[in-house]
């Protein structure tokens, strides 16, 4: 009976181990699959709204050279967009819609494929001269900054599961161990007082 009941509490107390450890896995899931999608989400707004800031400069700048058909101009003006904003391409056409200047830096390789997942953010805006349309900027970024990012957060992820999961197997292994002790030790108790009945009846 003793080894039954010990049998059982030991099969009873791994369960609870497995359970321990398949409800912290299951709430990190949860957590870090929310979080990344919340992450993914507000970098997408913070690089469209840094794209507006750029589109906004970039646009006030290029008045004159669209007005007179200027490429070496316009040129120049997406050139001097710092190349660590993470524009990946960029262009300047006139009314209509003859490309003035232009570049295109889109990733290859990991990063160009990540791309292709992650989205990159897309802004245009017409160019006013008196309330007259006379061209447009358009630019596209952003994917490199939130590839990283996003990366390192899955990263994150995964090393606070394994972390859990580890502290979970633990905090199962020593509820197990002082679950089934009480059961050893009446086994052995239990045991030793047949031993020595045995020895008396010899």
């Amino acid at each position: 009976e003793a080894t039954a009941a010990t049998l059982s509490a030991t099969v009873s107390a791994a369960h609870i181990g497995r359970a321990l450890l398949s409800i912290s896995v299951l709430a990190i899931l949860v957590v870090g699959t929310g979080a990344f999608l919340l992450s993914y989400y507000s970098l997408h707004q913070q690089t469209a709204g840094h794209l507006q800031t750029l589109i906004s400069f970039a646009a006030s700048e290029s008045s004159s050279a669209i007005e007179f058909r200027d490429s070496k101009t316009a040129a120049e003006i997406l050139k001097s967009i710092p190349r660590e904003v993470g524009l990946t391409a960029a262009e300047i056409r006139d009314e209509s819609n003859v490309v003035l200047a232009r570049f295109d830096r889109r990733p290859e390789g990991l990063i160009g494929m990540l791309s292709g997942w992650v989205g990159m953010e897309h802004v245009e805006r017409d160019v006013l001269l008196e309330g007259r349309r006379i061209g447009s900027v358009l630019l596209e970024g952003g994917v490199e900054p939130m590839v990283r990012t996003l990366a390192g957060l899955l990263a994150w992820l995964v090393f606070g599961m394994m972390l859990f999961a580890g502290c979970a197997l633990i905090a199962g292994r020593t509820y197990t161990a002082r679950f089934t002790e009480p059961i050893h030790q009446l086994r052995e108790i239990i045991q030793t007082r047949g031993y020595s009945e045995m020895g008396s009846l010899c």
